[in-house]
């Protein structure tokens, strides 16, 4: 009897690897990127965006090539920030969930490195954590911007990690804190980032903060300070976006 109940079980957990499998196979990811680059220019087309304190294209002639950054999940959106004529490389993660982003990124007219962040240095060429670092710098060498998320650790939401300040101090690059908001979104609560997916046909603000600067010589405190810096300007950025968007704010 025991035994009888056990096979149904191996059975059902056969069927739903071999599922897992197909739904990570280079076909079913390529469609599912065309679904959701298609769904993306559908909101960007019927969605009337707003860029405070002036428009992007403006921000990337004075400070491209540029480090844009902005909070884990709330950069579905931030492929329409980049101006005509102005290349940027979007820092996407090694796992499967990062091969869809980087896929649907590239039908949004944006360039790829792959790598994240890690939370200590056993994991950091396991992730791709310094490949994803030199492939940033050496983009930004080459005129290139680059974009990449403030914060990637689960215990840490909204806290920014050490790789966006080191990055611009050892490349002379500004960094950018982006905040793009939507009237029309819904959150997934469930995600430990809360990722925020826009709706078509709403108002969306985006909000392109003070730049930071990071020092060549900059010292451990000082980049701690650093770091402080582009989280204080991403909440504001992000708390203005959420007020014009809501209309709560002009």
């Amino acid at each position: 009897m025991v035994e009888a109940t056990r096979k149904p079980a191996r059975a059902r957990s056969g069927r739903g690897s071999l599922a897992a499998k197909l739904m990570r196979s280079p076909q079913a990811i390529g469609a599912t990127a065309a679904v959701v680059a298609a769904g993306l220019k559908l909101v960007g087309a019927t969605t009337r965006i707003e860029f405070r304190p002036r428009a992007s294209n403006a921000v990337f002639a004075d400070l491209a090539p540029v480090i844009v950054t902005a909070w884990h999940g709330q950069a579905f959106m931030l492929p329409f920030l980049r101006p005509e004529g102005f290349p940027v490389d979007v820092l996407a993660s090694r796992h499967a969930d990062g091969e869809l982003i980087a896929r649907t990124l590239v039908r949004l007219g944006c360039g790829v490195i792959r790598g994240s962040g890690a939370p200590n240095a056993a994991q950091m060429h396991r992730k791709g954590a310094v490949a994803g670092f030199r492939g940033m710098l050496a983009a930004l060498e080459a005129g290139r911007s680059v974009a990449l998320t403030a914060d990637f650790l689960k215990n840490a939401r909204r806290k920014v990690g050490p790789g966006v300040v080191t990055l611009a101090k050892l490349s002379g690059r500004p960094i950018l804190p982006v905040a793009f908001v939507s009237s029309r979104r819904r959150e997934i609560g469930s995600s430990w980032d809360r990722t925020t997916i826009s709706l078509p046909f709403g108002r969306a603000v985006c909000v392109l903060g003070e730049p930071v600067w990071v020092a060549g010589d900059a010292d451990e405190a000082s980049l701690a300070e650093s770091q402080r810096t582009v989280e204080t300007r991403l909440n504001a950025a992000t708390d203005q976006a959420t007020a014009i968007a809501d209309g709560r704010g002009g």
